[in-house]
C-alpha cells in the first residue's frame, strides 16, 4: 500500500469510518436536504462545481467520506484544487456520520 493511501486510510480510522454501510435512498434525500445540487449535477453537465456521476467509480468509499468529511484535507494529501477552472473549492459542510455514509452509499451508485 502507497504511502499517500496508508496515511488516507488511518485518518479514516481516527475518524471512526470505514465499517458501516450507509442507505443510498437516505443518501438521496441528504444530498438534496443539505442543497448539494446548488453546486453539483448527476449527469446533467457542471453547474458551479462538478458532476458527479461516475464519481463512486473514480473514488473509493473510503476517499468519498474524507472528501465529504473535510475536502481541504483531500486537496492538500493530492496536491490539486477543484479540476473544473473557475470552480471554487468544495467548502467543509457539518455533515453526522450517518449522513456522510449515506451519501457515500447514494454516490458510489452514480
Amino acid at each position: 500500500m502507497g504511502r499517500r493511501a496508508w496515511s488516507l486510510g488511518c485518518l479514516i480510522v481516527v475518524l471512526g469510518f470505514g465499517c458501516a454501510s450507509g442507505d443510498p435512498r437516505r443518501g438521496a434525500r441528504v444530498f438534496q436536504e443539505r442543497g448539494c445540487p446548488y453546486c453539483h449535477t448527476i449527469g446533467q453537465g457542471p453547474k458551479a462545481g462538478p458532476d458527479l456521476r461516475g464519481v463512486g467509480r473514480r473514488y473509493d468509499a473510503t476517499m468519498l467520506e474524507l472528501w465529504l468529511t473535510d475536502p481541504e484535507i483531500v486537496y492538500r494529501q493530492t496536491g490539486r484544487r477543484p479540476r473544473n477552472p473557475g470552480f471554487p473549492p468544495m467548502p467543509r459542510i457539518s455533515l453526522t456520520e450517518q449522513e456522510i455514509r449515506d451519501l457515500v452509499a447514494f454516490l458510489r451508485r452514480q
